[in-house]
């Protein structure tokens, strides 16, 4: 099973996360989908990062990782 890891700066107060989620399941839902953090300071890239850098050794490899900031 292939695990997709998101990371954005959306917030959870709309619905982007879910329709981001829904447009992914959408081409294979047998897909693996992990929030590694949707509160990211909007545009700030360096916070992103290192969240992003952080988290990526507790992935298996293959993993891919979708950041929107």
């Amino acid at each position: 099973m292939v695990t997709i890891t998101l990371l954005s700066d959306f917030g959870l107060t709309d619905p982007y996360v879910a329709e981001m989620k829904g447009v992914i399941l959408s081409t294979n839902p047998d897909l693996r989908i992990v929030d590694v953090s949707h509160g990211i300071e909007r545009h700030n890239i360096a916070m992103g990062s290192f969240m992003l850098e952080t988290a990526l050794p507790y992935f298996p490899q293959g993993s891919i990782h979708v950041a929107v900031v």
